[in-house]
């Protein structure tokens, strides 16, 4: 009877040891498994102020996706200071000391106030509905409804 509490022992010990060691080796591989994409930019005023843009894509599949605007170079950013905007893409035009974005409509996250000396303007786009006036053609892979 001792000798299977010990063997039921010792198997629960290497199990657990294997869980651990794997847990472990998961912690330090996780940017193999789970991929992070991520591009910078500065956009640049004539007046000599920079923006900085951060672009950023991770999950498992893929699907988490993050733009970030900010006056200060992006490692975390910062909900109180910088424009953060969830959506794969974003437009944007800079005309003298006003930076205009233009967003979907469903992707725009608490904005602060502004930039010191450089004015945003966050346009909404919604193609789903003005498409048509942006010249574009829609596709559509789930079925429509019909009245």
């Amino acid at each position: 009877m001792k000798k299977n509490k010990k063997k039921i022992f010792l198997s629960l010990l290497v199990l657990v040891s294997l869980v651990i060691g794997y847990a472990c080796w998961n912690i330090q591989n996780s940017e193999k498994i789970f991929p992070t994409n991520e591009k910078s930019l500065i956009i640049n005023f004539t007046d000599g102020k920079n923006i900085y843009v951060r672009t950023k894509v991770w999950g498992v599949s893929g699907n988490h996706e993050e733009i970030v605007f900010s006056e200060t170079p992006i490692t975390i950013p910062n909900k109180e200071n910088d424009y953060i905007f969830y959506t794969e893409e974003v437009f944007y035009k800079i005309e003298d000391n006003i930076l205009t974005i233009y967003v979907p409509l469903c992707d725009i996250d608490e904005l602060p106030n502004s930039f010191k000396g450089i004015e945003v303007i966050i346009n909404e786009l919604d193609y789903s509905i003005n498409y048509q006036k942006y010249g574009l053609h829609k596709i559509n892979c789930r079925p429509t409804k019909t009245k």
